[in-house]
C-alpha cells in the first residue's frame, strides 16, 4: 500500500509524507516542474483557444519560478500549474488512491474559556482558558489539560490539572509538539490564535 499524506512545498524543495509498503516515510525531495509554451508544431496539447503548447521541463522548481518570472509577458504566455507541488502529485499518484485510514493520524481539538463578558475575542483574548481538550479519533482516548479538579471512572480519559492558565498552555504545547506529526487537526478557527495569544508579550 502506497499513498501520500502530504507534500508541501518548502524552499524551492517537496517536502513528502506518506506511507510505502505500509511504512511512514518522509523526505526531502527535488522536483522538476513542467510548463509549458506555445508552438506551431502539431503536439499532444493545447490551450483553451486550441492552440499547441510544447513542454518544457526544469530542474528545479526555482528554475521553473524564474523563467515564469523572467520570460512571461502578454505576448509570450506561459502555462501550466505553478502549485507545483500538484504536478507532484498528479506524476507520482496518477491513478485511484489506496489508502487507508489507520494509517492517518487524526485529532479533534476543543478549547473552553469562561465567558463573563460574551463570546471571546481572538484580537482581545481577555477571558479565563478553562480547559483544552484533545481526542484521538484512531484510538478514541481523550486527554484534557485543566486548571480546578475533575474526577471521572471513564478509562479514555485523561485529565491534566494545571494550577493556572500559564502551566495549562505550556503543558499542552509540550504535548502538541511532540505530535506535530499529526495528519489532520480539527478545530475552530479561532482555537489556536485564542489560546496562543496570551503567551505573546
Amino acid at each position: 500500500m502506497n499513498f501520500y499524506k502530504s507534500v508541501i512545498e518548502y524552499k524551492g524543495k517537496l517536502l513528502v509524507r506518506g506511507i510505502h509498503e505500509g511504512q511512514e516515510y518522509k523526505e526531502k525531495i527535488d522536483f522538476g516542474p513542467t510548463l509549458y509554451s506555445l508552438t506551431q508544431q502539431k503536439t499532444e496539447h493545447t490551450n483553451l483557444q486550441g492552440q499547441y503548447l510544447k513542454a518544457i521541463t526544469f530542474k528545479t522548481i526555482d528554475d521553473a519560478r524564474r523563467f515564469r518570472r523572467e520570460i512571461v509577458t502578454e505576448n509570450s504566455p506561459i502555462y501550466g500549474l505553478g502549485r507545483y507541488h500538484y504536478q507532484y502529485i498528479g506524476k507520482e499518484f496518477p491513478n485511484d488512491i489506496d489508502w487507508d485510514k489507520k494509517f492517518i493520524k487524526i485529532f479533534t481539538l476543543d478549547i473552553e474559556t469562561a465567558c463573563e463578558s460574551g463570546f471571546p475575542d481572538v484580537e482581545n483574548p481577555i477571558e479565563q482558558l478553562l480547559c483544552i481538550t484533545v481526542k484521538n479519533q484512531n484510538n478514541k482516548q481523550i486527554i484534557t489539560w485543566g486548571v480546578g479538579d475533575y474526577k471521572t471512572d471513564r478509562t479514555d480519559i485523561t485529565y491534566v490539572k494545571c494550577k493556572d492558565e500559564k502551566q495549562l498552555m505550556f503543558e499542552f504545547m509540550n504535548f502538541w509538539m511532540k505530535t506535530l506529526s499529526a495528519d489532520f487537526i480539527l478545530l475552530p478557527q479561532f482555537s489556536i490564535p485564542e489560546s496562543l495569544n496570551p503567551l505573546i508579550p
